[in-house]
């Protein structure tokens, strides 16, 4: 993946016996200084969480109801629509901006054939990456699943007195919806978070070392890229890589944060610590 965890990295590339192979290359790059013989750069130390995607991550959102005036209440006391339209709006917009999301909210309320019509056009033109839609009646469950049917991820709030277990039994197990049937609105920002860990995951590039073979493939509904890579190109690329700043102190940290060394050698640990910074450096000229 984009990131890596010193004491693991080495496992899925090579075997301690390959580590000490590669001490003769080490010994030539140390002559040649931070640069290998293709004249770049090797020394520069490069940050993981540079490899943490930052997509763009945009949704669409309203507030469904039926066109007022009706009463609502449940349990037992009246609903302030006006007020909770607010109050939702202005929940939705500050969980967009905590999560880096986009966030375009219908500026009225969607009452009638005309308003879905539109709204539901708009996704498709559009295309969000996800849409919430917020319910104000027990009777728009017909437009939330003609919003869903848009093609986008749907999170659908049904705050207390909007639904009940027939409406959201089948529709909530749908593929592609989320349905939070609560008072409790931070579920919404949970669903908020699954839209934009799956962007993160279409942004995504992993690193398949194995065999002679170079190709990219896509994993199904995460959208992840898995990148194959042949086996020699990173065994080629630890050769070159001489025991930096960067190794050094990776090596320190490893050993100093051990309760007890038992059996690596301190050059078992520079060698493992090759391992990792090429792996960060072969991540970085892929991505």
């Amino acid at each position: 993946m984009n990131q890596c965890n010193s004491s693991r990295c080495c496992s899925w590339q090579m075997s301690r016996r390959a580590f000490l192979g590669g001490g003769s290359a080490a010994a030539f790059g140390l002559l040649l200084g931070a640069r290998d013989v293709l004249g770049e750069a090797l020394d520069e130390e490069i940050d993981v969480a540079g490899f943490r995607p930052k997509p763009t991550v945009s949704v669409m959102a309203a507030i469904m109801r039926k066109k007022p005036p009706y009463w609502l209440g449940w349990p037992g006391t009246s609903y302030d629509l006006e007020g909770h339209q607010r109050e939702y709006s202005q929940k939705l917009a500050e969980a967009c901006q905590r999560l880096g999301i986009e966030l375009a909210m219908e500026e009225k309320p969607v009452e009638n054939d005309a308003g879905l019509k539109a709204f539901v056009a708009k996704i498709k033109s559009s295309q969000p990456h996800g849409v919430v839609v917020i319910l104000q009646h027990i009777g728009c469950w017909d437009e939330a699943r003609a919003v869903a049917a848009a093609g986008a991820p749907t999170i659908v709030f049904a705050p207390v007195g909007t639904a009940f277990t027939g409406h959201v039994r089948d529709f909530s197990r749908q593929k592609g919806v989320h349905v939070v049937s609560s008072l409790e609105f931070p579920a919404v920002e949970f669903g908020l978070r699954m839209i934009r860990a799956k962007r993160r995951f279409e942004e995504t590039r992993v690193l398949w070392i194995r065999q002679d073979t170079r190709d990219e493939t896509v994993l199904e509904r995460l959208g992840v890229k898995v990148r194959r890579l042949p086996r020699r190109s990173f065994n080629e690329l630890f050769d070159r890589m001489t025991e930096t700043k960067e190794v050094r102190a990776v090596a320190k940290r490893m050993r100093s944060g051990a309760k007890k060394v038992v059996e690596p050698a301190e050059k078992d640990l520079l060698n493992a610590s090759r391992t990792y910074v090429t792996a960060k450096r072969l991540l970085k000229d892929e991505s």
